[in-house]
């Protein structure tokens, strides 16, 4: 992946007051010469501003956009998503072979706590050791099949605050 240009240094942004803010100053966001970092959705806050709302709705007025649902939509949705008929050709069958299984589904499946010794769940006290604690990991059915699946041990413990 290359790497991005650096930013440029760039003289500094010339604006100009607008008529229609009276004394506000009039600022182009398309006339920046750098680029804006991304802002993720967290950072982002809503904010109710009557201007912008209204400035909004102008624009949706101006570009015929009412909000409204669209008309023939379903119809629409259908011709795209159609279901196709598949036929069937008998020279497929013959040179066709089927597919198998994903090999980690395969071992997965492979893998079943219920082959292994049953081993009694040993029970927690309100105050467990290290070695309760380890005891426990390594008996949990569900540890213990993913240790046999990854081939790994219990190496570390600790308790959960």
């Amino acid at each position: 992946m290359p790497f991005e240009q650096p930013f440029e240094e760039s003289p500094a942004i010339s604006v100009e007051e607008g008529p229609e803010n009276g004394n506000e100053v009039a600022f182009d966001p398309s006339s920046m010469p750098v680029r804006l970092l991304p802002i993720s959705s967290e950072d982002l806050e809503h904010v109710e501003d009557k201007k912008l709302d209204a400035a909004f709705e102008n624009h949706l007025l101006r570009i015929g956009d009412d909000l409204l649902p669209i008309q023939g939509s379903k119809e629409l949705m259908d011709e795209f998503f159609a279901e196709t008929e598949l036929t069937e050709d008998p020279d497929v069958k013959e040179t066709c072979a089927p597919v198998s299984d994903n090999k980690a589904v395969e071992i997965a499946r492979g893998l079943s706590v219920d082959d292994d010794e049953p081993i009694e769940m040993p029970v927690l006290p309100d105050n467990p050791t290290e070695k309760d604690l380890l005891e426990f990991a390594q008996n949990h059915p569900s540890v213990r099949s993913l240790l046999k699946l990854f081939r790994g041990r219990v190496i570390n413990v600790r308790k959960r605050k």
